[in-house]
């Protein structure tokens, strides 16, 4: 069973300027420990990227194949090889007025995993999410100073 996060935030910053901090993957290990390493490389015109990352006790690792669409403000991401069955998502920045009027910027975060133990997932997905949650928090909070975070969301895929 496979699960879906969503995160949002809003900041002050233009659009463009939010869209350049959150594509730049290597400095999120600054923003949250759990986050070990992330290395970029470009294969065959294809950016990829290499992520190690702490979950129970143990490193997840992964390599993503990322599409960068700057005209849209948009980062996706779908796992190509690693521990995850599935893991697949993406950021979008969105021109947006905060709660006073002040433009500023929409930043959705969401994806879809599944860790690939079924037995388990009912113990596992929650843990998973709240995980993912986090990191993602945290990446928001340390690119962006002034961000203002929305509730999160769990939602259980259909199997």
């Amino acid at each position: 069973m496979s699960i879906t996060v969503r995160v949002e935030g809003w900041s002050q910053t233009e659009p463009r300027e939010a869209f350049r901090r959150l594509a730049d993957y290597q400095r999120y290990p600054e923003q949250t420990p759990s986050v070990r390493s992330v290395e970029m490389e470009r294969r065959h015109g294809q950016l990829y990227s290499t992520w190690r990352v702490d979950f129970r006790g143990g490193v997840l690792c992964w390599t993503e194949r990322d599409t960068v669409d700057e005209s849209s403000l948009r980062l996706d991401f779908e796992q190509v090889d690693g521990d995850l069955a599935l893991f697949l998502g993406g950021w979008q920045v969105l021109p947006a007025a905060g709660p006073t009027g002040t433009p500023g910027a929409q930043l959705v975060f969401t994806a879809e995993l599944d860790l690939g133990i079924p037995s388990l997932a009912p113990l596992v997905d929650p843990i998973a999410e709240s995980a993912l949650r986090a990191n993602m928090t945290a990446v928001l909070t340390g690119l962006f100073d002034d961000v203002m975070v929305a509730e999160p969301n769990l939602v259980r895929a259909a199997p």
